[in-house]
């Protein structure tokens, strides 16, 4: 895979090894292999905080990505690695670097997986949370979307457009409620969404509510103003 001695040590998880690695050879040390992968994005995906922070001290770019676009914060976050999150924001990673494929930043990784304490250290690190994704899905409607209750209320306690459309041009009141999510829709409707909204089919949350049997987001629903005669197209 073109690895390097040093990509090797790290991935062993030897500390010791890639201290001797890298002050014998420092010009090596943001060398990847084939696949784009540093010795820092391999130490940040595994969760070796001790060598993410011997290879940072000894120079390794924080941001260098991997062929897909993924920074070892991204991989970092994805892996609930909360320790080198924040050891990596501390050295100035990039808190809202996008993912070349899907437009994906850290803070929508992480809201969408429901890692509380790493959407924090995010918004602590001044992330945008209104950042959007290819589909133009924000993360608060991936957490959303994923029934993630904590993280929908962070999201809104820091200023999430709680009307945001994105995929299935589908606001978060509308995909909490195709999950059922009966206490992350009654946390959206105490921010007064816009309830009758319609997606591209022309369903509204009502509408979806009623179609899959869930009485009580119904209830939720008309009691904030949803139309019971609104028709789909």
């Amino acid at each position: 895979n073109g690895e390097s001695l040093l990509i090797v040590a790290v991935r062993a998880g030897s500390t010791s090894v890639v201290k001797q690695l890298a002050q014998l050879d420092p010009e090596s040390i943001d060398e990847t292999d084939n696949e784009g992968w540093s010795s820092l994005l391999n130490a940040a995906h595994a969760g070796h905080v001790d060598i993410v922070r011997l290879l940072i001290e000894n120079g390794a770019a924080v941001d260098q990505p991997d062929l897909m676009g993924w920074s070892p914060l991204m991989w970092a976050v994805y892996k609930n690695h909360y320790d080198v999150v924040d050891l990596l924001l501390s050295n100035k990673a990039h808190v809202n670097l996008i993912d070349e494929e899907d437009g994906l930043t850290p803070l929508i990784v992480a809201s969408g997986r429901g890692f509380v304490q790493i959407v924090e250290r995010l918004i602590e690190a001044d992330c945008q949370v209104n950042a959007c994704d290819k589909f133009g899905s924000t993360a608060l409607i991936w957490a959303a979307r994923k029934g993630h209750l904590p993280v929908v209320q962070l999201l809104l306690n820091s200023g999430a457009e709680v009307d945001a459309v994105g995929m299935y041009s589908s606001t978060a009141l509308m995909l909490a409620t195709r999950g059922n999510y009966l206490q992350v829709v009654d946390l959206l409707l105490t921010r007064e969404p816009n309830v009758n909204v319609a997606d591209q089919n022309g369903l509204t949350a009502l509408g979806m509510a009623a179609r899959d049997g869930y009485a009580d987001i119904c209830e939720s629903l008309i009691n904030s103003g949803a139309f019971v005669n609104q028709c789909d197209r």
